[in-house]
């Protein structure tokens, strides 16, 4: 009897396992991506762009200090979640919690004083809305990616989001509540998320008495903690470095920058997917060497479509978006998909740096292009605008690509040297 019928059924049912899980990851990265699209257009109407400028400023500080706060398990988490046992997951979740749960407490405050002396039009709005994006380090996202469950992603995370979100517009549009108002509803929502992620978790009392001490853990994480830190300059606090030395660049460039992070959230599907099978590769060089060539394959192939869908609709949709209150022109929007397509080649590179435990060459790269990024920032945004900001970014994410690959390709020389 030929076996070669059954060997293509039990293909065919991997695949459409694949396929379920990629559309799975999809979908709920893809909500939370549409989700803040709901609430820019009333802003925009309601308070104009002063209004989008207070809570995009806010936004940023925030975006930057959520990387403090999560302490770099969202780029070492999933992997080692996916490597271990359920009762080592949980001892690594307690750790992460204790230890996230402290730094909160002092780095909620520092954004305050970053948010006065920014000084944006709205003051408490973009305070409360900087809160709100710092808790979001809090997060269990890379907890449920490491777990391969996606569907506890949407109810922990997106979902709370989205119901926070749809509070806010109600509240400014139909009550003609203030732009505060709206920020507290954001604020509630990402307090909700990770609470909810405990709930759905329920780890044990015995796993937090075991957990590390706060101190061991920041200084194990300490070396993802400085990429991911390095890599806030270019990735979190653009938006607030342009109101610091262009503020009059502020509308048009957030809005092309937050439409592009809502795009590369929704990108970032195809790595979560990933995680687990380089997790898994990493106890076999064979095997990860022919799941890191899909890696490249496959992230050069998402980044150069995203990229092209970038440049030719982000005008449009800004203008739509922004009900005709602030437009963006092709050049800006070029430099925007330069930024897309280094972005997901970079996100290739550093997970197959973090499965060869070559950490310490991300944050060489986030390093590199947190200097570029904060020197052209502080000289593009003031002579050519959101383009020149878009520009600098485009740039800091040239150098980030360009290290890791050259990270990449040393420590594979040096693999392949030894006996």
């Amino acid at each position: 009897m030929s076996t070669t019928a059954p060997r293509r059924a039990g293909a065919a049912t991997a695949a459409l396992g694949r396929l379920r899980g990629v559309l799975a990851y999809a979908a709920f990265p893809m909500i939370g991506a549409v989700t803040p699209l709901l609430a820019i257009p009333a802003i925009s109407q309601q308070f104009g762009a002063p209004g989008w400028a207070s809570i995009a400023v806010g936004q940023s500080v925030g975006a930057a200090a959520s990387v403090a706060v999560e302490l770099g398990w969202g780029l070492t988490g999933p992997q080692a979640v996916a490597a271990t046992d359920r009762s080592g997951s949980l001892g690594l979740l307690a750790s992460s919690i204790k230890s996230r749960l402290a730094v909160a407490t002092v780095v909620v405050p520092i954004t305050w004083f970053i948010v006065w002396l920014l000084n944006p039009p709205d003051l408490a709005a973009a305070a409360l809305a900087a809160s709100a994006m710092t808790l979001a380090g809090l997060s269990l996202n890379w907890f449920f990616v490491g777990l391969g469950s996606p569907a506890r992603i949407f109810w922990s995370d997106a979902l709370p989001r989205l119901v926070s979100i749809l509070l806010g517009v109600v509240a400014i549009t139909a009550l003609g509540a203030p732009l505060v108002a709206f920020a507290c509803c954001l604020l509630l929502g990402f307090v909700a998320s990770p609470v909810i992620g405990m709930a759905m978790v329920r780890p044990r009392a015995i796993d937090f008495s075991r957990a590390e001490v706060v101190g061991s853990v920041i200084r194990r994480q300490a070396v993802a903690v400085a990429g991911r830190g390095l890599s806030a300059v270019y990735i979190g606090l653009p938006v607030a470095l342009v109101q610091a030395w262009a503020p009059a660049a502020v509308p048009a460039f957030a809005a092309a920058e937050r439409l592009m992070r809502m795009g590369l959230l929704v990108l970032q599907t195809v790595p979560n997917v990933l995680q687990r099978a380089v997790g898994a590769a990493t106890r076999d060089a064979r095997s990860l060497l022919v799941v890191a060539k899909q890696v490249l394959v496959l992230q050069t192939a998402v980044g150069v479509s995203a990229a092209l869908a970038c440049a030719l609709a982000l005008p449009t949709a800004v203008d739509l978006l922004f009900a005709g209150k602030v437009s963006v022109g092709f050049a800006t929007s070029s430099a925007a998909a330069c930024v897309v397509l280094f972005t997901s080649l970079s996100r290739a590179t550093g997970m197959l740096l973090v499965a060869r435990k070559r950490v310490p060459w991300i944050s060489v790269s986030a390093g590199v292009a947190a200097a570029s990024a904060f020197a052209l920032l502080g000289i593009l945004p003031s002579r050519q605008g959101p383009t020149g900001a878009m520009v600098s970014l485009a740039a800091a994410e040239a150098l980030a690509l360009f290290v890791q690959a050259f990270g990449l390709v040393r420590s594979d020389r040096r693999s392949a040297k030894r006996p």
